[in-house]
């Protein structure tokens, strides 16, 4: 697949991503050995942009693809910010749609701080210094609530 570029960025992707929901247990549970080996079919078929985010499971996606990545470090990442991870107080058997999540209880935050936070959390679980596109993510009415929401800009 040839490589686009996205504006004058400097960054190329393939023209089809990987989207890494399915492997942090969206809906079903999958073993780690089956998530890597969709990922390595995926590289096969020359999908070279991989978008993940502390949402999918908890963490669960960004590790998965953290270790994949230790071998593929030529791709291109996306993932998200306005969620903080953190050790969940009791455990936890599923998790907005997330079957059998990361044990790890979340946060919105939106602030300066919590964005490098999320950002930095996201950089460990994947094994990387750098996230190639950063998105924020859920920040609005729906996810928060009206008053919720307006409370964030206030």
């Amino acid at each position: 697949m040839t490589p686009q570029d996205i504006g004058t960025t400097g960054v190329r992707v393939s023209p089809l991503a990987f989207g890494c929901a399915s492997i942090g247990n969206l809906y079903r549970a999958t073993t780690d050995a089956k998530a890597q080996a969709v990922l390595h079919s995926a590289w096969a078929a020359g999908l070279r942009y991989f978008d993940t985010a502390p949402h999918y499971g908890r963490g669960l996606s960004e590790m998965r693809l953290g270790s994949f990545l230790a071998d593929h470090p030529d791709v291109v990442v996306s993932t998200k910010v306005g969620r903080v991870l953190s050790p969940a107080k009791q455990p936890i058997a599923e998790a907005d749609g997330f079957v059998a999540p990361a044990q790890n209880g979340v946060r919105y935050d939106y602030s300066g701080d919590g964005i490098e936070e999320s950002f930095e959390q996201s950089c460990q679980r994947l094994g990387r210094d750098r996230i190639d596109i950063l998105y924020v993510h859920d920040l609005g009415e729906y996810t928060h609530g009206a008053e919720q929401f307006d409370a964030l800009f206030a």
